[in-house]
């Protein structure tokens, strides 16, 4: 049961991860954009990461 909580946390702070870099590399987000994504990534861990990363796709900068 340990390891499939642990798993658990790794594939959330791999998906943060990913999408805390999809944000910062974002063009075209000002400071105070790129803070508020990066504050919902963190602090809705999965639905703020594949939130943020949706919305990077969607608009056509999908780095």
């Amino acid at each position: 049961m340990l390891i499939i909580a642990l798993l658990l946390v790794l594939l959330v702070l791999g998906l943060n991860l990913a999408a805390t870099v999809v944000v910062v590399r974002r063009d075209g987000l000002s400071a105070a954009g790129r803070s508020v994504q990066l504050l919902l990534v963190w602090l809705l861990p999965l639905v703020g990461a594949i939130l943020c990363m949706a919305l990077a796709t969607a608009d056509g900068s999908g780095r």
